[in-house]
């Protein structure tokens, strides 16, 4: 089977959903979307197969759908620098002038614009504030 031209490894369904996650670590959802059960950011249905957009930048490992949700495990780790040539984000492409950057606390890589702010990281074992993408910041201004 094949979703969006890739192949399938691993396919779930919930009650009124299902997960396809391709052998490129792809994301796919479609069914119905109530209380965000898809993770496309919204409650809409979706009769086709969508890539999660917020996992595009992740390896997906696994997926499991249950009766309203839908669980996937991510490989989290550093990405080295020849795997990236374009920023995690916004997706520029990295050049002499728009240099990349790592996240400290995903491991991403990022231009600077998607990268500025700091962030004591105590759990990582930073105290001192580092550069951390803008969605980890986020999630730890958060917490």
């Amino acid at each position: 089977r094949r979703v969006h031209g890739e192949r399938v490894r691993a396919l779930s369904s919930g009650a009124d959903h299902v997960a396809a996650l391709s052998v490129e670590d792809r994301l796919y959802t479609w069914g119905c979307g109530s209380a965000g059960r898809l993770g496309h950011g919204d409650e809409s249905n979706k009769r086709v197969p969508q890539l999660v957009e917020g996992l595009a930048d992740k390896k997906v490992r696994t997926v499991v759908c249950g009766g309203a949700h839908t669980a996937a495990t991510v490989v989290h780790g550093w990405v080295d620098d020849d795997e990236m040539d374009k920023c995690m984000a916004c997706k520029a492409s990295f050049t002499f002038v728009r240099r990349r950057h790592h996240c400290r606390r995903c491991g991403g890589l990022f231009c600077g614009s998607c990268s500025s702010k700091k962030f004591p990281l105590i759990s990582l074992g930073f105290s001192e504030a580092v550069r951390v993408c803008d969605k980890c910041h986020s999630i730890v201004s958060a917490e």
